[in-house]
């Protein structure tokens, strides 16, 4: 089944019964802006219907950087009643899209902020030697909320915090 559109920020390919998702931003170290949310919205909905897929491989282009979250030189559609506020990760997370095939996700250098979208909703993650993890949301007045607590399932609690 193919995408209902031609994405620019995103690689979607399906190889048996295995998609392969490729966060394609490199130069922006894969850091998400509004297409990429809206294409996200397209590829989970894709996969979800998609009996042939059976699982879903999420990677990223270049090597600096698996994501660094929200790209913040970019404009992001933001409502301005803060209580009508959707949260990137409705586009983002495969959970959230009732997306309930195993994802394996391979993390390689830089993984910050909205990274964990798909980290802590992953089934696996597999990790180069290179992988380092980070938390940026305190440096832009933001609480460290949903990250934490989502990588405390996979690492020791005093090692998220």
């Amino acid at each position: 089944m193919d995408l209902p559109i031609d994405p620019t920020t995103l690689i979607y390919e399906v190889d048996g019964h295995v998609a392969t998702v490729t966060l394609n931003r490199p130069a922006a170290l894969n850091s998400f802006n509004q297409p990429m949310l809206e294409e996200f919205s397209h590829v989970w909905r894709t996969v979800r219907e998609d009996d042939d897929v059976h699982a879903v491989v999420l990677r990223a282009a270049g090597e600096r950087a698996f994501s660094t979250g929200i790209d913040v030189k970019e404009r992001m559609e933001v409502h301005p009643n803060p209580w009508s506020y959707t949260d990137p990760g409705e586009y983002l997370s495969p959970k959230l899209n009732r997306v309930w095939k195993p994802v394996v996700t391979c993390v390689q250098g830089m993984a910050a902020g909205g990274a964990f979208y798909w980290i802590n909703e992953s089934d696996i993650v597999i990790c180069s030697e290179d992988a380092t993890f980070f938390d940026p949301h305190l440096t832009y007045g933001l609480t460290a909320a949903l990250e934490p607590i989502g990588l405390a399932r996979r690492v020791p609690l005093g090692e998220a915090l």
